[in-house]
C-alpha cells in the first residue's frame, strides 16, 4: 500500500503505511527498503541509509547497495558510495546500470580506467542502451580533461535522481 501511495505521490501517506510496515515487521529487509527508498527520494537521508542499512543486513542485495550507493553520492560521500555500487555489481553481475554508475562515479574520482571498464562492461551486458553506447564510443583517456569530466557527471550522474535503475 505504502509503495502505491508512494507512486500516486502521497508521500506522506506513504511514509505512515510503510513506518507501520515496518514497525509490524521488524525483520522484513524489503519493509527496510521501501522505507528507506522513500525517506532518501523525500531527502531524509540519514533515516533512508538507517533503513537500507537495517535491509542489507537482513538480506543483501544489490537493488539495496545501488540505492545506498545513490544516498551516500547525494551526501557527497563518493568513496562509501562506490563501495556500495561494487557491490552491487559483486552481487549482480548483469546490473548494467550499477555498472554505468559506477563509471560515473570512478570519472568523478578521476579512476579513468576503471571508469572506462565500467563502461564497456555496462554496454557489453546491455547494448540497447544509448547511455552505456555514447559513453564507450566518446569516452577515451587522452580526451576526458576537467571540462568533460564536469558535463559527463553534470549531464548524467543519474543515481540520487532516479532512484531506479534498469537491467
Amino acid at each position: 500500500m505504502g509503495l502505491i501511495q508512494q507512486r500516486k505521490g502521497h508521500f506522506q501517506q506513504a511514509l505512515t503505511t510503510l513506518e507501520m510496515a515496518v514497525g509490524l515487521k521488524k525483520n522484513s529487509s524489503a519493509a527496510h527498503a521501501s522505507l528507506g527508498s522513500l525517506l532518501a527520494a523525500v531527502g531524509q537521508r540519514q533515516q533512508a541509509i538507517k533503513h537500507l542499512n537495517t535491509a542489507l543486513k537482513l538480506k543483501p542485495s544489490a537493488p539495496v547497495h545501488f540505492l545506498i550507493g545513490a544516498v551516500y553520492h547525494g551526501a557527497g560521500q563518493n568513496k562509501r558510495a562506490i563501495r556500495h555500487l561494487k557491490q552491487a555489481t559483486k552481487l549482480d553481475p548483469q546490473f548494467g546500470e550499477a555498472h554505468y554508475q559506477l563509471g560515473l562515479l570512478c570519472l568523478e574520482m578521476n579512476w579513468l580506467r576503471k571508469a572506462q571498464e565500467c563502461f564497456k562492461t555496462a554496454q557489453a551486458l546491455n547494448p540497447r542502451e544509448s547511455r552505456y553506447r555514447k559513453r564507450v564510443r566518446s569516452f577515451s583517456e587522452d580526451a576526458t580533461g576537467p571540462d568533460q569530466l564536469n558535463r559527463i557527471i553534470r549531464d548524467e550522474l543519474l543515481l540520487v535522481r532516479s532512484g531506479r535503475h534498469r537491467r
